[in-house]
This record gives structure tokens, sequence and C-alpha cells, in this order.
């Protein structure tokens, strides 16, 4: 498999070396979800929902910290969604802001991509800022023409699904930062499965191997999506409890 830069890495690199820590961790378990390590799972009405998470693949990704966020999802039974977010938070801070100061960032320096630079605030006081190499600043744009590609993608779906995915294979990982995408990656999921493709005629193919299952996937990202809004409308203190998809235990 090519070794790509993944969706919460890209997030930095497109932050110019800044990122929320549960916008990274929501990119994380979005991908791990998008490669058929996890599911969710929703229960209960509108007003109470909960959400599980289910690990539901052995391989483990090639990324540690990736590894670990499927490793706190357990090894094969669900996982509610607040326990999981505690689990994570043990690992990587009350809001998730270790995986970008302690993984992500070292990864993208370690490839040329971030440098720290010591800088005078106000002229006076020392601080270490990062900031992006040239090779960071010319990975961020060639994201930036990458998102402008993939805003076509719900068109194309429907008028040339084939097109679309080998565009969104092309894409890897950026494809789950398209904004134009959000409630169409069941429409990707099955026009994967229609195509024929596999990792036989494209390698690149194998790297989305949970669009090529029957799961729901609007709805998996919806619930991630609506769990972390509630997690970050709580200061980080627990992804919620009742209204909408926050719930859990």
């Amino acid at each position: 498999m090519v070794d790509r830069l993944t969706a919460a890495e890209l997030l930095v690199i497109q932050g110019g070396g800044n990122a929320r820590g549960s916008h990274a961790m929501r990119l994380a378990l979005m991908e791990l979800a998008a490669r058929g390590f996890l599911s969710t799972r929703r229960e209960g009405n509108f007003l109470r929902r909960k959400v599980f998470v289910r690990r539901i693949s052995r391989e483990e990704p090639e990324r540690g910290y990736l590894a670990e966020v499927l490793a706190a999802a357990g090894g094969g039974s669900d996982v509610a969604i607040r326990e999981l977010f505690d689990r994570l938070r043990e690992r990587f801070g009350r809001t998730f802001e270790r995986l970008v100061a302690v993984e992500i960032r070292p990864e993208l320096s370690g490839r040329g991509l971030l440098e720290e630079r010591r800088e005078k605030a106000l002229g006076l006081i020392p601080v270490t800022r990062t900031r992006l190499t040239v090779a960071g600043s010319e990975q961020r744009e060639a994201l930036r023409r990458q998102l402008e590609e993939g805003s076509q993608l719900p068109k194309l779906l429907k008028v040339e699904p084939r097109d679309a995915v080998a565009l969104a294979v092309a894409l890897g990982p950026a494809v789950l930062l398209v904004p134009e995408m959000r409630g169409n990656f069941q429409d990707l999921a099955t026009a994967m499965r229609a195509s024929g493709a596999s990792s036989a005629t494209d390698p690149g193919f194998v790297y989305w191997g949970g669009f090529d299952s029957s799961g729901d996937f609007d709805s998996d990202f919806d619930s991630l999506d609506r769990s972390f809004d509630a997690f970050d409308s709580d200061g980080g203190d627990g992804g919620g409890d009742g209204g909408g998809d926050g719930g859990g235990d």
C-alpha cells in the first residue's frame, strides 16, 4: 500500500501546522471506519440516541496513533461512544490535544513538512511556533487542489459513478475532508461495490476496504459528527448524555 498522509495529518497541513484535537480525532475515527477497521451502531430515538463503536478487523493500521485509537475501541464488542472518548482522553488528553502535538506534528516534521521556529512575540517574548516548510506549503496547495477536484464527486456519483470511484481512490484520505461529500459517502460506497474495483486491479482501492461493505457510511459518519459536536459543546467533558447522538452508557 502506498504510504499516504492520513486524513488527520492532512487536516494539520491544511491548518498550517495547527488543528483542534477533537477535529483530528473525528477524522481518525472516520478513516478507521472507511478503511474497514471499525463500525458504529445507534440505538434509541432522536431525542436520546446512543452511539456504539465496534472493532471489526484484526488488521492494524500503519500509524501507531491510529492503532492506539483502534485499540481503544476494544476487541470486537460494542463500546459506548462516551466510554471510547474517556479511553481516548486518557491517552491523548482532555480535548485530544496530544494527538496533534505529540503524534501528528512529529510525524509531519519527520517527513519534512513542518518545522519549529523560534520567534519573539511582540518583539520581546521568545516563543516556538510550528510552521509549514516549503514542502509542507506545496502539500497544502496540493491538498487545496484535491479538495477542489473532490467537490465534483457528488455530481459525478450521479452521472459517472465509475469516474467518481477512480477520483475517490486517487484522493485517498483527502476525500474525508471534502465538505461536499457530507451525506454522499453511502453513494460512494455503493458505486465502489458496483464498479468491481479491487486491490488486484487498483492498489489504491484496498485503502477503502470499509466502503466495500454493506455499512451505512452516511449514518456512521453522521453519528460520529453528532457525538463530536456534543463533545465540543461540553468543552471536552464527555461527548453528551442525551440530546442527539452524543449519548452512550
